[in-house]
């Protein structure tokens, strides 16, 4: 009988390597075990990959948006404590190789934290259409949603969606000030 629960565990495992294919996890079960890998190695930048699409692309927009943002104002704004300032702020943003370097720099060790001890073992699912939720050990229930047939951990969408419009209205903000400083110099200049 123990031959038969390990080669149903190692069946079991298989089905869940199959489903978490090269595009990601076809199943909420394949997240969870790709969430709670994470996890258990507190690896930041595989809980981003653990992460549900609209949350992985807020993270790529803010990389996006603050390296442009960096960029201009290395080119347009004046050597002086602005300057400065903006730079230090976007600094992460714009030398992040890739945006789960920057989700992983930014929140990667908060984010790892809220998931300690809270990860139920086995996961039991409620599926409802491309959303599945699983009690938590504590706190609330873990929400996973499906996007383009992946599934991923939706559970910090609301954070990573307030981080793009904030580096969204950044950059716009800087844009502004970026041509503010160049009218100005060009007055100065007449």
């Amino acid at each position: 009988m123990k031959t038969l629960n390990v080669r149903s565990g190692a069946f079991v495992a298989g089905l869940v390597l199959a489903a978490c294919t090269a595009r990601g996890p076809k199943t909420p079960e394949a997240a969870f075990a790709r969430l709670s890998e994470a996890v258990s190695a507190r690896n930041a930048e595989d809980l981003f990959e653990a992460l549900d699409q609209d949350t992985r692309w807020s993270w790529m927009t803010v990389q996006k948006c603050q390296r442009e943002a960096f960029d201009v104002v290395l080119s347009n704004f004046p050597e002086g404590p602005d300057r400065e300032r903006q730079l230090r702020h976007l600094e992460a943003g714009a030398t992040a190789e890739t945006a789960a370097e920057l989700f992983a720099a930014r929140m990667g060790t908060e984010a790892l934290a809220s998931l300690a001890g809270r990860l139920p073992e086995p996961p039991v699912f409620t599926v409802a259409g491309s959303e599945a939720a699983t009690p938590a050990r504590s706190g609330a229930a873990l929400l996973f949603r499906q996007i383009e047939q992946r599934w991923g951990y939706a559970g910090f969408s609301s954070a990573a969606e307030e981080q793009k419009r904030r580096a969204v209205a950044d950059l716009e903000l800087i844009k502004t000030s970026a041509t503010d400083y160049e009218r100005a110099r060009l007055r100065g200049g007449s």
